[in-house]
């Protein structure tokens, strides 16, 4: 199995409901993912959302959503676009 690892930083806007996403990266290796959370933690906005950080192991050739979607209903978790493309990785 080919996989990769796509990053992703999410967190709740301040005195919204709404959501930022920012896809990071995607990297070969789990280490190199971890790395760059280490390299941009401290810096201005991440160091605010330290727990936003989100890595998810996604197989190549392949799709990672396989249904459709009801655009009426809120997605159950912010950063369901993401997990869509692959299973996420504790770290």
């Amino acid at each position: 199995m080919n996989v990769v690892y796509s990053l992703w930083h999410v967190y709740r806007m301040e005195h919204t409901d709404y959501f930022d996403e920012k896809a990071i990266g995607t990297y070969s290796d789990l280490e190199l993912a971890k790395a760059t959370i280490e390299q941009l933690k401290d810096l201005v906005g991440f160091v605010d959302y330290p727990d936003g950080f989100r890595i998810y192991e996604c197989e190549l050739d392949k799709p990672g959503w396989t249904d459709g979607f009801d655009p009426t209903k809120p997605p159950e978790e912010p950063w369901h676009h993401a997990g869509q493309i692959g299973r996420r990785v504790e770290f």
